[in-house]
């Protein structure tokens, strides 16, 4: 049992990382779109 309870937080500890990583990820992808499409996304009319 012990194994399991350790193994089982290991994976959602790892799951934690990814999103964040891929929040990262979205957030700068999102901004450098912005950034070269002169923010045309941001500022509609």
């Amino acid at each position: 049992m012990p194994m399991y309870s350790a193994g089982k937080k290991q994976t959602i500890h790892s799951i934690i990382l990814i999103g964040i990583f891929i929040g990262l990820c979205l957030g700068f992808g999102t901004d450098l779109i912005a950034v070269l499409g002169g923010t045309k996304f941001l500022n509609f009319p």
